[in-house]
Parts: structure tokens; C-alpha cells; sequence
């Protein structure tokens, strides 16, 4: 992440319509990064490692190009299918932490990078990004159904906290995107015809029902989003920065909202500490 904050911040300057405050320009260069962000994401770990990037192929769609180059081989449509569906489900979705740090930043009269990065440092922090990568760790270290419910439960039992369940917009009901990607799964596993996805399927429903057992919680999109990505083969260092360049769609639509309807963020604060104090 920290490596993709600093490469989306570095756009801005190859961007001669940048320190623009202007919607349409906005929307222009937004054009831009909503490619070159998963470009960056999907080349993160190959570069670093000393690999020379894969560059997209202008005849694939967006979701083949981005998977093909995270991956480096031809998807099937079934992978594709799959892959662009956890794009869409990740978005937008109202106003979460990175969103609002975005359109904060953006009522200043920012330009579109520099509310894009802030909203890099804020998925950077494991309480909103790192989710779905929290998932899939905890998914590998059970190892299987019965593993996965007896980590759960000594989890539960230490008050340690279970990622990839709960939303403070869905308290009472089941997120609608982690139903959606919980049937991507399942579809997903049943065309590749894969025996270690079709464990993955096993152990994600026991651990929905023994969370909605003891703790009444019900799965968030981070829960089904990494299966998915685990079994289209993403290294799980990856599955926060998809997010992020999944989300650019929605979070340079808040932007160019933002500029076009703005007012300055100025939010009071009320004083709690210590009263009466003498210099």
C-alpha cells in the first residue's frame, strides 16, 4: 500500500491538467487513473520483486486485462466473469472512511490525486482496508471446516475480533455484495471444477454459521471477496490494492460531485480534557 499511495501521488505529475479543480477535468483524468490504477496494483509485486511489468493488451476488457496481468496467464471467461464481479461489488459504497477522507480532502479544492492518495492512506489502515486479506489468512491457518470453527471459537473465546464479519450498514441482514460473491464462489468453483475451492465453499459457510450462531453477525463483501480471489490464483498481498483500484470508479465520482457542489469541510470539535488548569 505504501508503495501504491506514492505511485498514485506521482500521477499528478505526469497529469499537465492537474491542480484542477474543475469537474469535467475531473472526470477526464479520472478516465485515466481508473486504468492506470490497476495497471500500478497489478504490477505492484512483479516489479518490486526485479520482473518486468505486464502491460495491458487494448483488445481485452478491462477485467480480463487487469486479471491477465496480475496473473500473467490467459483467464478463462469464467475467471473473468468472476474477477469483474468483485470489481463492481468493491466500487462504491456510500461513504466509508477512504470516501470521506477523499471528499474532505477534494473540499479544499485539491486536485483529483491528491484526494485519490489520501484515500490510499486511509485503506491502508487494517479497521478499513486489509480485511480480505485478514480473511484469507485466517481461511489458510484453519486449514479446514472443522479447524475453521474451532479458531473462531478460541477467537471468540479471547474476545479477538473476526474479520470479514459485521458492517455498520447492514447490522441486522447480510451484506447483498458478500451474497452476491458468496454465488460467485460457489459458481466459480463448480465451472473450474476445483476439489481445494470446493473446500473453500465448505469452510466459508461453516464459519457464516457459526458466527451467526454465537455472535448473530452476518458476513461482510470482504468475507467471499477472498475465495474468490484466491481461487482465480491472486497473491493475497494484492487483494487490498484490488480494492483500491476497484474503488477509484466511485471515489473519483465523489470528487467530481465534491468540486461541483462544494463546501469546505469544517467540522466542530468538543473539548473533554482536564479543566481549571493553571499555567
Amino acid at each position: 500500500m505504501d508503495r501504491l499511495r506514492t505511485a498514485i501521488s506521482a500521477l499528478g505529475g505526469w497529469d499537465q491538467a492537474a491542480n484542477s479543480a474543475d469537474p469535467e477535468q475531473d472526470r477526464q483524468s479520472g478516465f485515466r487513473v481508473i486504468a492506470q490504477s490497476a495497471t500500478i496494483v497489478a504490477n505492484l509485486l512483479r516489479v518490486a520483486e526485479g520482473g518486468e511489468p505486464n502491460l495491458p493488451d487494448p483488445r481485452r476488457s478491462y477485467p480480463e486485462n487487469f486479471l491477465w496481468m496480475i496473473t500473467g496467464r490467459e483467464p478463462s471467461p469464467a475467471e473473468v466473469r468472476a474477477f469483474d464481479q468483485t470489481l463492481i461489488a468493491y466500487a462504491e459504497h456510500e461513504l466509508p472512511n477512504s470516501t470521506f477522507a477523499a471528499r474532505v480532502i477534494a473540499s479544499t479544492l485539491a486536485d483529483l490525486y491528491g484526494a485519490l492518495t489520501g484515500a490510499v492512506a486511509s485503506l491502508k489502515g487494517p479497521l478499513h482496508g486489509g480485511a480480505n486479506e485478514a480473511v484469507m489468512e485466517m481461511l489458510l491457518e484453519a486449514g479446514d471446516e472443522d479447524g475453521l470453527e474451532r479458531l473462531i471459537r478460541e477467537k471468540l473465546a479471547r474476545k479477538e475480533r473476526i474479520m470479514g464479519f459485521g458492517h455498520r450498514v447492514y447490522m441486522r441482514r447480510m451484506d447483498p455484495r458478500a451474497q452476491l460473491l458468496k454465488e460467485t464462489l460457489a459458481q466459480l468453483v463448480a465451472e473450474k471444477g476445483d476439489p481445494e475451492g470446493e473446500k473453500l465453499v465448505r469452510m466459508c459457510q461453516r464459519g457464516e454459521d457459526v458466527m451467526r450462531q454465537e455472535k448473530g453477525l452476518f458476513p461482510n463483501l470482504d468475507y467471499y471477496a477472498a475465495p474468490v480471489y484466491w481461487v482465480l490464483g491472486i497473491p493475497i498481498d494484492l487483494y487490498t490494492p484490488i480494492f483500491f483500484a476497484a474503488r477509484t470508479a466511485g471515489l473519483v465520482a465523489h470528487v467530481v460531485e465534491q468540486h461541483a457542489h462544494n463546501r469546505l469541510f469544517r467540522p466542530r470539535v468538543l473539548y473533554t480534557g482536564p479543566r481549571g488548569l493553571k499555567p
